[in-house]
């Protein structure tokens, strides 16, 4: 069994062994989208299948400082913040709740053009930001 299998194989046991004991409350799974060995379409699917209504971006490059070196070589290497947008949008496609974690202005544009329900970002940006005139 490969590795990728294993752990979808996994992931499938712990939802399984989960889902049963929590039957009256919502299910959202929190996705990495940078995974470049993850077909976002595809697993979002199983999600669905396994009774998740919803999606998460976390773990998120958000948290990862927008300056920094890494965080420029994750932009600039296809696994970055557009991942998690391009989440959000093929989520919302399939009908699955989003609710995403933005850190800055361009984030929470670009997250709420992508069809995001809910948009999560911390307090001291949201009282600081113009999203709320």
């Amino acid at each position: 069994m490969s590795r990728c299998h294993r752990i979808k194989y996994q992931g499938e046991w712990k939802a399984r062994e989960v889902i049963p004991v929590i039957r009256h409350t919502t299910l959202i799974a929190g996705v990495c989208a940078s995974d470049p060995f993850r077909s976002i379409p595809l697993f979002l699917q199983d999600l669905k299948s396994l009774g998740f209504v919803g999606i998460q971006n976390f773990p998120t490059v958000g948290l990862i400082d927008v300056n920094s070196v890494f965080r420029a070589n994750l932009e600039e290497t296809g696994m970055g913040y557009e991942c998690e947008v391009q989440l959000a949008r093929e989520a919302k496609r399939q009908g699955l709740l989003t609710t995403m974690y933005v850190f800055n202005e361009d984030e929470a544009r670009r997250m709420a053009e992508a069809g995001a329900e809910v948009i999560v970002g911390p307090v001291s940006y949201f009282q600081h930001s113009r999203l709320h005139d």
